[in-house]
């Protein structure tokens, strides 16, 4: 019996050593399959959490395109407000210098006059304090011209406070613009990590193409060679 077995393994242990090599190909081109395929789906995850997250760079860059939007609507309102509070406070200044200059053409009894009715008085005490015409006339300016301070720095405290919200509205504008840029930036380097991952995958499926071709080939010749031994024993 073991004279048999001995016998048999010499005469067809050619053809043993083809079927082990064939089996050994298999699993070797099996193996390198899974491996191929394990890289592939590992890029097309990668790619997927790319995608997932540029998605959402999108979204966060359309979320601030509409707040932009927002922003730019407020300080343009503000600046046509600005607008119209310093063409205001000129034609103000305009009005306050032509009336301050047309004092000058006022006379004297007439001021002294006016300024009775400006500055009533109302204990009735003597008036006992003379004054010149010329410092009648200054004190009388002095007292208009007080008013009209008055109303342009009201205009001028406005056109601060627009000018105050303008800046902020700017500075509002290039933290989104600048948060815009960091947005698109990562979105174009996802974009640059997913061509690089698409490139890894033509590739990987190009190997596994010619690599499939090479092993067909090789396992057809090693089928083709144990048969060949086959028949001949």
């Amino acid at each position: 019996m073991k004279a048999k077995l001995i016998a048999f393994l010499k005469r067809y242990a050619i053809l043993i050593g083809v079927v082990i090599f064939l089996l050994v190909l298999l699993s070797i081109k099996n193996a390198t399959i899974k491996s191929q395929t394990k890289k592939i789906v590992e890029i097309e995850q990668s790619n997927l959490a790319y995608n997932n997250d540029r998605i959402y760079l999108e979204k966060q860059i359309q979320d601030s395109a509409t707040v932009y939007k927002s922003i730019k609507g407020s300080n343009d309102s503000l600046k046509k407000i600005l607008a119209l509070y310093q063409l205001e406070l000129s034609n103000l200044k305009k009005k306050h210098s032509q009336e301050l200059a047309d004092l000058a053409k006022i006379p004297n009894d007439t001021v002294f006059v006016r300024l009775q009715a400006l500055y009533v008085n109302y204990d009735n005490e003597p008036l006992k304090y003379p004054f010149s015409g010329f410092q009648i006339a200054q004190i009388y300016s002095t007292s208009i011209s007080y008013g009209m301070i008055q109303q342009e720095y009201s205009l001028q405290g406005k056109s601060l406070e627009s000018c105050l919200g303008l800046n902020a509205g700017y500075e509002k504008g290039i933290l989104n613009l600048n948060s815009q840029i960091s947005n698109l930036n990562e979105n174009l380097s996802k974009s640059d990590l997913q061509i690089q991952n698409y490139n890894k995958e033509v590739s990987t499926l190009n190997k596994r193409v010619n690599r499939k071709s090479f092993w067909n080939k090789l396992l057809l010749g090693v089928s083709a060679t144990a048969i060949g031994i086959a028949v001949i024993k």
